[in-house]
C-alpha cells in the first residue's frame, strides 16, 4: 500500500532539517550525528545559556525542526515554517516543564518519570 499524508513519497535524503542544541553536550553529538547521517540537509544551531537566538530561527524554512536540549525557545513564526514536523525533546515529563526538570522530580520523590 501506498503512504499516504504529508511527506509520501519523500526519501529522507530528500528532507531539509534544522537542528537546535546544547553546546558542548555529547548526548546532542549523537543525535546530531543521526540527523546528519540520514536527512540530505542539515543546519545547526548549538548554543549555551544566555547565547542570543540564533539568526536560522528567523530565516529557516524547511521539513523537519529538531530542538534537543536547546537553549532557546523556537518562536511561533519558525515552527509553522516546518513543513513536516517539529520535534522538542525534554528531559522531562509534561509536570516538569522548563529547567530543573530532574531536579524537581528527585526532590519530590515521584514514584515514574521520563521524557517527552
Amino acid at each position: 500500500m501506498p503512504a499516504k499524508g504529508i511527506g509520501a513519497g519523500l526519501k529522507r535524503d530528500d528532507l531539509s532539517l534544522l537542528f537546535l542544541g546544547k553546546e558542548d553536550d555529547p548526548h546532542v553529538g549523537q543525535a546530531l550525528a543521526f540527523c546528519e547521517e540520514h536527512f540530505g540537509e542539515v543546519q545547526i544551531a548549538v548554543g549555551k545559556w544566555g547565547d542570543p537566538k540564533p539568526e536560522l530561527l528567523t530565516t529557516w524554512s524547511g521539513d523537519v525542526l529538531v530542538s534537543y536540549l536547546s537553549r532557546w525557545i523556537v518562536p511561533g513564526a519558525t515552527l509553522e515554517r516546518a513543513r513536516l514536523a517539529a520535534l522538542n525533546f525534554h528531559p522531562a515529563t509534561p509536570d516538569y516543564p522548563g529547567v530543573g526538570c530532574v531536579n524537581f522530580a528527585l526532590y519530590e520523590e515521584v514514584p515514574e518519570y521520563g521524557v517527552t
